[in-house]
């Protein structure tokens, strides 16, 4: 993706091949797409900064792969949390909306009917 598609990460939509926008997978690019630039950020900042008196060092492949998915992991913990409070009679996120958004990308949410919201631990797959 371009600069600009990382920039406009909170507006990114994806649609189906009829042009209707499909919510849960918007919702989840946009994770993605946001959280990678941060962690790129960090990741460079480390680098330039942290590092700065060893100037050849670099990332590893598999550390930048760790750490991006312990970012999402960290992103799908916030909303299991988020979808079991409640302020009021609300919840923080809706079930739904969290089941939508994450269900294709973890290990655990084969079973449509698995309540993986209320596991803690369930962690982002790394399917290829």
């Amino acid at each position: 993706p371009s600069l600009g598609v990382y920039l406009g990460a909170p507006l990114y939509v994806v649609k189906d091949e009829s042009g209707v926008e499909k919510r849960a997978a918007s919702r989840l690019a946009r994770i993605v797409l946001s959280e990678t630039v941060f962690l790129i950020w960090k990741l460079r900042c480390e680098r330039v900064i942290a590092w700065a008196d060893q100037p050849g060092k670099v990332h590893s492949q598999d550390g930048i792969l760790s750490a991006w998915y312990a970012t999402l992991d960290r992103r799908l913990w916030l909303d299991q949390q988020r979808a079991l409070r409640k302020v009021g009679r609300r919840k923080l996120l809706p079930i739904a909306t969290v089941n939508g958004t994450w269900e294709a990308v973890i290990d655990d949410a084969t079973d449509v009917n698995s309540d993986w919201i209320r596991r803690v631990g369930v962690l982002v797959g790394r399917r290829r």
